[in-house]
C-alpha cells in the first residue's frame, strides 16, 4: 500500500496524518479520502494519477490550474458567496508545484474535500438533468474567454473517432484476447456506423471553433449540495481543447440512459428523450449566447457520436484484454459495450425528436438565447 504518511507530507497542510480510504467509482485514478488531525480535523481528496493513461501529468496539472484559477477569478469578480464550493481547491505543494512524484514515478495531487455535497450516477428526475445541463453549461461559460493554446491535450485525439476506429480493426485483427470469434453481433454494429461517424467528425472539425471543455461530462462529475443545488464540477483531468459538441453528447449519454453502465439486461435501456430536453434546456441557458450555429445544428449528432466512440472503446478493451478501464470481472467491458451500443439504436430511432427540441428551444421565448455564427 502507499505510503500516505510520506506522501503528505510535501503538500502545504497543516496537521498530521490521520488515515486514507478508497474514494469514489473512477475506472481510471486512484483516489483517496484523507483526514489530517490538527487544530480541527480536515479532509481532503488525494489522487494517484494514472500515468499510463495520462502521457504529461505536469501538463495535466497546470491545465487544471489554468481552468480553476480562471473560473475563481470569474467567481471573484461577481462576488459569489462560498467560492471554496463552487471551483475545485489545488493544494500545492512545498517545491511549488501542484503535483508530487515520489520514487516510484507515481504523480499525486492533493484537492480540498468539499463537505456536505453529493453525486449522482443516474438522473432520477428531470430537475437534476436540468441542473446537470446548467453546470457543464456553466463550466463551457466560465472557460469561453480562455485561450486554448494556454493548455495541451492531455491525452491526444481523445474523441478522434478516426482514431478510434482504427485501434480497434487493429484490435480485431490481433484478436490477441481470443474473444472476436463471439464478438460478430457487436463488430457489425460498429461497422454498419463506420462511415456515418467518420462522416460526422470530420465535417466538425472543419467547421466549429476550439474550446476549453471538459471532455468528460458524466453526471457523477456534478457536485451536488444537500437540498440538490449546484455547487461545481470536478474530475478536471481531461479538461482541454476540444469541440463543445464532446462535452454535451458524452452528458446526453449518461443522463439519458435510466441504467447503470454496466447493465446485464441490456432490454432495459432506453433513451430517454424527456432527460435529453431536460439536460438540453439547463445546457442551452448556460451556453446559447456564445455557441455557433454549426454547434446547435449537431448538438443531438454529438449524442450519437460520443455514445458510439465510447462502446467502440468499452468493445476494443474488451478485445485487447481489459488493458485501459477498470473492470470487476472479465466480460465487464463487453457488458458496458452492449449498453452504448443499444443506447445508440434507441437514439437513431429518436433522433429526429431530437432535432425538433434543440430547434424549439430556438424558436421560443423562454430561454431568450442569442446565436452567432
Amino acid at each position: 500500500m502507499f505510503d500516505f504518511k510520506n506522501i503528505l507530507k510535501n503538500f502545504k497542510i497543516a496537521g498530521n496524518f490521520s488515515e486514507a480510504k478508497a474514494f469514489g467509482s473512477g475506472h481510471i485514478n486512484d483516489t483517496f479520502l484523507v483526514k489530517i488531525l490538527g487544530k480541527n480535523q480536515k479532509k481532503y481528496v488525494l489522487q494517484r494519477k494514472n500515468g499510463d493513461i495520462f502521457k504529461n501529468i505536469p501538463g495535466l496539472v497546470n491545465n487544471m490550474k489554468i481552468a480553476t484559477e480562471h473560473i475563481r477569478k470569474k467567481l471573484i469578480e461577481k462576488n459569489t458567496s462560498n467560492i471554496d464550493e463552487k471551483v475545485l481547491s489545488m493544494i500545492p505543494c512545498f517545491n511549488g508545484e501542484n503535483y508530487f512524484l515520489d520514487n516510484e514515478n507515481n504523480y499525486w495531487c492533493l484537492y480540498d474535500f468539499i463537505d456536505n455535497c453529493k453525486s449522482y450516477n443516474i438522473a432520477d428526475t428531470f430537475q437534476k438533468a436540468v441542473y446537470c445541463g446548467e453546470a457543464f453549461g456553466e463550466f463551457i461559460y466560465q472557460l469561453s474567454g480562455l485561450d486554448t493554446n494556454l493548455c495541451v491535450e492531455t491525452i491526444p485525439e481523445f474523441h478522434n473517432v478516426i482514431i478510434r476506429l482504427n485501434n480497434f480493426h487493429k484490435a480485431v485483427d490481433s484478436n490477441i484476447s481470443e474473444r472476436v470469434c463471439e464478438l460478430a453481433e457487436e463488430i457489425f454494429f460498429v461497422e454498419e456506423r463506420e462511415e456515418e461517424m467518420k462522416t460526422f467528425y470530420s465535417q466538425a472539425k472543419n467547421i466549429m471553433p476550439k474550446r476549453i471543455i471538459h471532455n468528460d461530462t458524466k453526471l457523477n462529475n456534478v457536485l451536488f449540495d444537500e437540498n440538490d443545488n449546484i455547487l461545481c464540477v470536478v474530475d478536471l483531468d481531461t479538461v482541454m481543447p476540444g469541440l463543445v459538441l464532446y462535452d454535451f453528447g458524452d452528458a446526453i449519454r449518461t443522463i439519458s440512459n435510466p441504467c447503470s453502465e454496466d447493465e446485464k439486461d441490456v432490454s432495459k435501456i432506453i433513451f430517454n428523450i424527456e432527460m435529453y430536453e431536460a439536460f438540453a434546456k439547463g445546457f442551452l441557458n448556460r451556453t446559447g449566447n456564445i455557441l455557433t450555429k454549426p454547434e446547435i445544428e449537431n448538438l443531438a449528432c454529438s449524442a450519437k457520436l460520443m455514445t458510439f466512440i465510447i462502446g467502440l472503446r468499452f468493445l476494443t478493451d474488451y478485445i485487447e484484454g481489459d488493458v485501459y478501464f477498470k473492470i470487476a470481472h472479465p466480460k465487464h467491458n463487453l457488458e458496458r459495450a452492449k449498453v452504448q451500443f443499444k443506447l445508440l439504436s434507441s437514439m437513431e430511432e429518436n433522433f429526429d425528436k431530437m432535432q425538433e427540441i434543440i430547434t424549439k428551444f430556438f424558436e421560443t421565448e423562454d430561454l431568450k438565447l442569442r446565436t452567432g455564427d
